[in-house]
């Protein structure tokens, strides 16, 4: 840079710092810069783009730059900035005026000395990170730290000088040391507060029946929670800290969210409620300070039957959960309900003293002998904010039991891995190794048994696990990993999770299966129709079918031999041909009636959509209703689902004969006979008598037959098998 007849001129330290003219297309400078006062004017005339003081080096002002930063400098110090304006002999006033955005890291010191009195201006924002330290000294005469109106000091550091005159704002959680302060501005959203000590003593207090100040929802400030009756949040709270020095209960379905740190006093405890109809969630980005015997209560209703549950608070013992094993209410030696997964069986955790780890999860039984009683239950400790997962199970490991319901693939590499947090796990955001993009979780309320979601991208569910929600996930490799998650990064309050949605931006076929005599014994599978994809497996859009329970009626697609709950497919509203894909039906009761029902509620375009029972060789409309059949446990692939963009281009008719079924659907003859019928002609007829299509295939008792037909002018047919006239064909 070009001062006056001095220049500086280096690399390696700061990036954009320009004063005049640059030394190189760089912006590089020497490690420890100093700028003599020759370049006064250049400093209050040029506007910096970036500065940053890399740690380890030092920037020295050693002249009276009077405003630093103006029309956007951001000032950036992760090392030392000295400033020692004035000059030694006039013992001159010194101003340093920050203009801008001046932010000191973790570790970086601002040092401003004087030979007598300094004035210090924010008229933009100033950061002290924690660990960063502005230090205004104590100089001859006094010292002067001025916010201005639109200034901010948003301060997690430490700031220190002799006088602070606050006309701003101050927000964060850091210390201040003054001697004297005044103004009209406010700290952590508290007008006329006092401005030295510790900035976490400062916020919004509620005192038994009300706040002081009142904090509006989304308040970026300190809020103490202190005295008088207990405290219950009937809002979302959205703080920079929170001190809580009262017990305080947060209703069900209200969050809080804390930019930077939870501070509780001795005794203290925050519960995040939880009812039939929702739960409390905590999100912080900061470090907890917790008094003795401090702790935070998150609940969660527990109904009866079998749970994914994990850990969301730093516990080490499976104790944390309730009665475990041998000491559950009513336990005896024999005693089992809780289990961990080592990668290809579950292993039993025999009682409270047994170990548990963040980040996995578990099974476990609530009921009679089970670790809780159906209900709300509480769950207390010091939240997890950082969590590495444990090893995942490689591709090449089998399980030993049925996880999934169809396919070799499918019983390889599975983990059972555990929110870890308080609040909702973001699984989109997580980094993942060798993991197909897809996670299961089990539904204890589905039915009477329970049943698994699967989330994946062509399914309903969200990506957002719930706390103390436990989930199922299948590696691809040998290295698989899911990495270190954080509150901060992969956490969120932003709903609870709900795992289905309506908002779409492809179609989204949902089948859904009911038993008909017991409505509550349910499943659903979703078939996304998502051009260039393929009809297997396809990452990122599709996940397994895990095994369903006894009683559920358990519905899939099967593609290239996998059994699929998701299943993206190449068809799309723009195509002309149609598509068909085989449907799955798994259900222990023979005999029972079962229904098959088309859900539109996930549809973007129009489709004519049919489903054939290849059993019973028929065919329905599944947008006329729903399909009612009943169950043969030995036939389980005997769907087939058939889609054309838009209206079919033939009308399906059905005739049975004494010895046999048959129809048309799309250019395609499906003969089905109750008989040996040995060889027998297939004759297709228009109605003057004249024939279009002739064939004779060998047809035996119980087998279908598919015989392609050729493309015909529309108009009515005749088809006739073995010489009767079995079905009128209309094609348009």
């Amino acid at each position: 840079a070009n001062c006056g007849s001095t220049t500086v001129a280096g690399t390696n330290n700061v990036t954009s710092f320009q004063i005049g003219v640059a030394v190189n297309s760089n912006n590089q400078y020497p490690n420890d810069v100093s700028v003599p006062g020759t370049c006064n004017t250049a400093v209050a005339a040029t506007a910096f783009d970036t500065l940053v003081v890399r740690p380890g080096t030092t920037l020295t002002f050693t002249g009276n730059p009077s405003v630093v930063g103006v029309d956007g400098l951001v000032l950036v110090v992760y090392g030392t900035v000295n400033w020692t304006g004035g000059n030694a002999n006039a013992r001159r006033r010194a101003n340093f005026q920050l203009g801008s955005t001046t932010i000191i890291k973790p570790g970086g010191a601002f040092n401003i000395s004087a030979n007598q009195n300094k004035d210090i201006t924010i008229d933009g924002v100033l950061i002290i990170e924690s660990g960063g330290v502005l230090n205004a000294g104590s100089a001859v005469g006094g010292d002067n730290f001025t916010i201005n109106g639109d200034g901010v000091l948003q301060l997690d550091g430490v700031l220190i000088a002799n006088s602070l005159t606050n006309d701003g704002a101050i927000v964060g959680t850091g210390d201040i040391s003054t001697a004297t302060s005044s103004g009209s501005g406010t700290v952590n959203g508290v007008p006329d507060p006092p401005t030295s000590g510790s900035l976490s003593e400062v916020g919004p207090t509620w005192n038994g029946t009300s706040w002081t100040p009142s904090p509006a929802n989304g308040l970026t400030a300190i809020i103490n929670i202190s005295g008088g009756n207990p405290f219950t949040a009937l809002q979302n709270i959205v703080v920079s800290s929170l001190n809580v020095k009262a017990n305080a209960t947060m209703d069900p379905n209200q969050n809080i969210n804390i930019s930077n740190n939870l501070i509780l006093d001795d005794g203290v405890t925050l519960t995040l409620g939880a009812s039939l109809a929702g739960y409390s969630m905590l999100k912080f980005g900061g470090e907890t300070e917790f008094g003795t015997g401090a702790s935070v209560v998150q609940q969660q209703n527990l109904p009866g039957g079998w749970h994914m549950v994990s850990a969301p608070m730093n516990a080490t013992n499976a104790g944390f959960f309730g009665g475990i094993g041998t000491q559950a209410a009513n336990g005896n030696n024999n005693t089992q309900n809780f289990f961990s997964w080592n990668g290809s069986d579950f292993v039993n955790l025999a009682n409270n003293s047994a170990a548990i780890q963040a980040g996995r999860g578990y099974y476990g039984f609530v009921g009679n002998f089970g670790f809780q009683d159906p209900g709300v239950h509480p769950f207390s400790g010091t939240p997890n904010t950082s969590v590495t997962f444990p090893s995942l199970t490689p591709s090449n490991t089998e399980a030993l039991t049925n996880v999934t319901v169809d396919g070799t693939n499918g019983r390889f590499g599975w983990s059972m891995l555990g929110n870890p947090f308080t609040c909702a796990l973001d699984f989109s955001s997580l980094s993942t190794n060798d993991i197909e993009d897809a996670f299961y979780i089990f539904d204890p309320s589905a039915g009477s048994d329970g049943e698994f979601v699967s989330v994946s991208g062509a399914g309903l569910g969200t990506t957002f696990i719930a706390p103390l929600q436990a989930f199922w996930v299948r590696s691809t490799g040998a290295n698989p990993s899911l990495g270190t998650a954080t509150m901060s990064a992969n956490g969120t309050v932003s709903s609870s999770p709900d795992f289905l949605r309506t908002g779409n931006t492809f179609d989204r076929v949902v089948l859904r299966s009911t038993e008909v005599a017991n409505p509550n014994f349910k499943d659903h599978t979703v078939i996304a129709l998502i051009e260039n994809t393929t009809d297997g497996f396809d990452n990122g859009w599709d996940a397994r079918k895990m095994m369903p329970s006894e009683n559920t009626p358990g519905i899939y697609t099967i593609g290239n031999a996998e059994g699929l709950a998701n299943n993206a497919i190449d068809y799309g509203p723009n195509r002309s041909d149609k598509k068909s894909i085989d449907l799955a039906f798994r259900a222990s009761k023979q005999g029972a009636n079962y229904s098959i029902r088309f859900d539109e509620d996930f549809m973007v375009n129009e489709y004519t959509i049919y489903l054939e029972d290849k059993l019973l060789g028929q065919f329905h409309d599944l947008k006329s209703g729903d399909y009612v059949f009943a169950n043969d446990t030995n036939n389980r692939e005997r769907f087939v689902v058939h889609f054309r963009s838009g209206a079919l281009s033939s009308d399906l008719e059905f005739a049975n004969a004494a010895n046999l079924r048959a129809w048309v659907y799309e250019n395609t003859a499906y003969i089905h006979p109750n008989v040996d019928l040995g060889r027998s002609d297939i004759r297709m007829m228009d109605m003057s008598g004249r024939t279009v299509f002739n064939t004779s295939a060998d047809l035996h008792k119980n087998e279908r037959y598919d015989i392609a037909l050729p493309q015909l002018k529309a108009g009515v047919y005749l088809l006739q098998v073995g010489g009767q006239k079995v079905v009128k064909v209309v094609l348009r």
